[in-house]
């Protein structure tokens, strides 16, 4: 049987962000601590107690604690919700620590860990709206919030996949445009209308298809809904006052592209393109002699697709967010510190 483990972290929040969440909530104040959960491998050492956790405690203390050492002593009055990983997911953070604590010797009994975050809200006297704060504190696309701590039995659970499920459209005295709705409301699938009644023509048994669709083809159809465009209509044809236009809207967009490709290695593939960029250098140490010496390559540049974060979910414009950040700074240290770097070879001690 699995064993679990808690690790209280470092601050979640930065000062501004911190007093920015407490402004929008009408609050005296928010605080933030990640919060690690580790699932072991059976019982390694056999009572829990026995289980050396100092490489672990070691691993996971990272960042900055001291915004957090001096708020809220007494715990008067406070409001404490836990954001965490949806049940069934696995994040991006969790696969790569992970990974980490597994190549630190930690393979044989660490299985996984999750990361969460408890904030800790300070109230005026008159409240504050939860819904909002629910809203703000977490990402439903991606996470959960709570007002107790995760069930960490469900949070690390393993289920066999759940058998296909036909959606019945055709049994006989319903309407299959409200099986359709219920459908999406039900699996979350954020249909609208033009969906229902594509999807109704496509799988009417005088269609295309003829038979009831299934809950993992309705997956993907709206599955279209959320990718960082709308391909469906991008890549449509157009016909416009009875004329059959050439060109679909991505086609447009590609020509001028494909008039103008001058410095251009790669566009629209994965929402991205790549440009030719500058030789670039960047301190390596040599395997043989463990020497630091500069490495010279050609750095291109990578442009991700950016847009408003009103019309796409908080993680998908946070990882854009932060890719072109990270192109910006890769771009600054290049032009700035590559004529600098050239000069100097350190010997790795």
């Amino acid at each position: 049987m699995d064993q679990y483990l808690t690790f209280l972290g470092s601050s979640a929040l930065s000062e501004f962000r911190r007093k920015s969440l407490a402004s929008k909530l009408g609050v005296r104040d928010v605080r933030a601590r990640y919060i690690h959960y580790v699932a072991l491998k059976g019982s390694p050492g056999g009572k829990e107690g026995d289980y050396d956790t100092s490489i672990l405690q070691e691993l996971l203390n990272y960042g900055d604690d001291g915004l957090e050492e001096d708020s809220h002593k007494d715990g008067t009055g406070l409001d404490t919700i836990f954001v965490y990983p949806r049940t069934g997911t696995i994040s991006p953070w969790s696969s790569k620590g992970t990974s980490i604590a597994q190549v630190c010797g930690l393979g044989n009994e660490v299985k996984r860990i999750e990361r969460g975050t408890v904030f800790t809200i300070l109230p005026k006297g008159d409240g504050y709206d939860t819904g909002l704060a629910s809203r703000l504190l977490h990402d439903r696309m991606t996470q959960a919030a709570s007002l107790t701590a995760p069930d960490l039995e469900v949070m690390f659970a393993q289920s066999s996949p759940a058998p296909l499920q036909h959606i019945r459209i055709h049994t006989e005295g319903t309407d299959p445009r409200d099986v359709l709705r219920q459908a999406s409301k039900t699996l979350g699938l954020a249909l609208d209308e033009s969906d229902v009644d594509y999807l109704v023509k496509a799988y009417a048994m005088d269609g295309p298809i003829a038979r009831d669709p299934t809950d993992a083809e309705l997956f993907m159809y709206a599955q279209v809904n959320s990718e960082h465009c709308r391909h469906k209509q991008f890549n449509a044809s157009w016909t416009i006052d009875g004329v059959q236009k050439p060109y679909t809207l991505f086609d447009m967009i590609r020509n001028t592209h494909r008039k103008n490709p001058s410095y251009t290695i790669s566009a629209y593939s994965d929402n991205a393109a790549v440009f030719e960029g500058q030789k670039g250098g960047f301190l390596a140490p040599d395997r043989h002699t463990g020497e630091w010496k500069q490495a010279i390559e050609l750095v291109p540049y990578l442009g991700k697709v950016g847009r408003s974060p009103d019309n796409v979910s908080s993680s998908d414009f946070k990882a854009r967010r932060r890719d072109l950040r990270r192109n910006v700074y890769l771009l600054c240290f290049v032009l700035i510190f590559e004529p600098m770097l050239s000069q100097y070879s350190i010997r790795n001690t």
